[in-house]
């Protein structure tokens, strides 16, 4: 497993995660729509210039709750992470 990769059998390598998170495209990540063709990741206000990547179509939503997670997953990590590790904090600390 390279270094970009969290350890899928640690399910707490947080800083896996975040480590991976940083090296990834700025963002934010949205969702671009598009007709007979699959549903995209993209930077925000970049359109077909920022994409990030493209979800399947074979779901019955054209990929589209795909787009959806990936997007709101990069967006919400950090915020994710830092409330974890402040539980964490907490649960040490008893």
């Amino acid at each position: 497993m390279d270094s970009l990769t969290p350890d899928p059998l640690a399910p707490t390598d947080l800083d896996g995660l975040l480590a991976l998170h940083a090296r990834t495209t700025k963002g934010p990540w949205v969702v671009l729509h598009e007709v007979h063709q699959d549903t995209k990741i993209v930077q925000e206000g970049r359109g077909l210039f920022g994409i990030i990547a493209e979800a399947s179509t074979a779901p019955d939503d054209y990929g589209r709750a795909n787009a959806a997670f990936i997007a709101a997953s990069h967006r919400l990590l950090p915020a994710i992470a830092a409330e974890l590790a402040d539980a964490r904090r907490q649960l040490a600390g008893r």
